[in-house]
Parts: C-alpha cells; structure tokens; sequence
C-alpha cells in the first residue's frame, strides 16, 4: 500500500460536500491531517456550487446525495472549472448514476486510513486513481 505522509497536502484547498456532520467532520480531519486546508463544507448543491465560484478549489470530496438531491450540478462545475473530484458513496461503482462513474470512488463505510490514502493519492496525481 503507498504511504501518504503528513503534510503531503501543503496548504491545498479543499472542498467537502457532504450532508452527513459526522462524515464531515471525519474527512475535514484527514484533510487537516494531510496538510491541507479545508476551504468549505456543503451540505447542498447551491452551497458547494457558491464555495467553487468564491474560493481556489483543487479537489471536491463530494457525497452522490446531499440535501435536495444528487450532487450531479457540482461535478459539472467541477468539471468545468477543471477541479478534481473524490467521490464519496455508500453505492459501490455500478451503483452510482452515470455522471459518478469514473470518478475516484471512496466506498463507505471507510476507514480514516482509506479515506487518507484516497486523498493523498487523488492529490498526489497517480494516474491509475483517476485525478489529474
């Protein structure tokens, strides 16, 4: 397994779309961990659509559901804005609406050490993850 050290994310900011608190504040930690700096939690799409409009994102831990309905508009403003995506699901990869899939999947329920390996890799470009 490759190892991610700390502050492997030197200051990156970090968008965290994600309805559920506890998973939140689960994935703002490994962020912190990492090294990064989370620059905006959402719970919606209009949120998490207003947090990429106003702030320098380089990578969206994004929930498939969040309050209101798939998050479906903010991979296309991601994906417009050239930002990578970490998707974060209950379902595994046929399970998620085709816009999902493709996309770097984190699987819950996941470990702390899954969900630091899954980001350290996004970030850290390994292509065989599927993050630019």
């Amino acid at each position: 397994m490759t190892t991610v050290n700390p502050d492997s994310l030197h200051g990156m900011p970090i968008l965290i779309a994600e309805d559920d608190a506890i998973i939140c504040m689960m994935l703002e930690d490994v962020v912190e961990q990492l090294g990064g700096v989370v620059v905006g939690t959402a719970v919606s799409c209009a949120d998490a659509i207003r947090i990429l409009d106003g702030e320098p994102v380089r990578l969206i831990i994004l929930d498939v559901h969040l309050q209101g309905g798939t998050s479906e508009a903010v991979v296309d403003a991601a994906v417009a804005r050239g930002v990578p995506i970490l998707v974060s699901s209950g379902s595994d990869a046929q399970g998620l609406p085709p816009k999902f899939r493709g996309l770097p999947l984190l699987s819950k329920p996941w470990t702390v050490r899954e969900a630091t390996q899954a980001v350290g890799l996004c970030l850290g470009g390994t292509p065989s993850f599927g993050c630019p």
